[in-house]
């Protein structure tokens, strides 16, 4: 294209060197400002270039947020039945992901005590945060030496499996952290794939802070989030429908937020409460 325009403009030089000679000899214009003329030319014509290739970057720029945002209408549509497409964000995984619980739910939940039916009402994703709920430890830290499932919530981590989509969400610090979580959750049968007992490995979540552990389970969107940290609790009240906090029987209290349950354990999320 260069060479192109040189040409062009040697030749347009050469044609009004001819017509305007009369106006050199009387001394009106100089060879010096048509010289002149054809250096602007030849500028203009190398900004509108690099003007064309700045575009082109800003739009390749462009393009994974925009991929993003169609993941997470994806990820939305998914959830609500929609026909959501585009695969990125955060889980790409999880876009057009369908939840077989949540097809078979009705009749599952028939089958459950009238009080936990009542619990899980409406609700078919759920997130569950697993340091102090599934796992004896509850600090990330502790995570990289040992992860220790208490028994009573594995079976009623699988009895929510039964009847809503659950994502696991793991705080841990570290590689060796998630290793132990993983090696943890396969030994009890807990992940897997080909059967509805198992969590698939990409609904098992791993973040390295607390303000990542908030930013999964807002992105994932669920109708039900349990969780044993305080922070957590604080930061995804104003956010989730509901949320089902753990905590020890010594710190049971009233929750000052409305869309806050207090339970002992995950077992008595799953149980009826005890006759008076």
């Amino acid at each position: 294209m260069i060479d192109t325009l040189i040409r062009l403009l040697n030749n347009g030089t050469r044609t009004l060197a001819i017509r305007l000679a009369p106006w050199f000899d009387s001394g009106v214009l100089t060879w010096t400002g048509l010289l002149g003329l054809a250096a602007f030319l030849v500028g203009y014509y190398s900004f509108r270039q690099r003007g064309n290739v700045g575009a082109s970057q800003q739009q390749q720029q462009q393009q994974p947020q925009q991929q993003q945002q169609g993941a997470a209408r994806g990820l939305d549509g998914g959830r609500r039945g929609g026909s959501g497409a585009g695969a990125g964000g955060f889980f790409p995984q999880v876009a057009q992901f369908t939840s077989a619980a949540s097809q078979r739910a009705p009749s599952l939940l028939a089958s459950l005590h009238p009080s936990v039916r009542a619990r899980l009402q409406g609700v078919q994703r759920v997130t569950c945060a697993l340091p102090g709920v599934l796992f004896e430890e509850c600090d990330p830290y502790q995570l990289s030496e040992k992860a220790t499932i208490i028994p009573a919530a594995e079976k009623a981590l699988k009895e929510l499996m039964r009847v809503c989509e659950v994502f696991l969400v793991t705080h841990c610090v570290d590689d060796a952290g998630q290793q132990c979580v993983e090696r943890a959750l396969k030994e009890a049968g807990l992940l897997g794939v080909g059967t509805p007992e198992c969590i698939a490995p990409h609904r098992s979540l791993y973040c390295s802070t607390r303000v990542g552990h908030i930013a999964i389970v807002r992105q994932l969107e669920p109708d039900l989030h349990i969780d044993a940290c305080q922070d957590g609790v604080k930061g995804l009240a104003q956010f989730m429908p509901r949320i089902a906090h753990i905590v020890p029987p010594a710190a049971l209290a009233r929750s000052p937020f409305s869309n806050v349950s207090i339970f002992t354990s995950l077992e008595a999320l799953m149980t009826p409460p005890p006759t008076p």
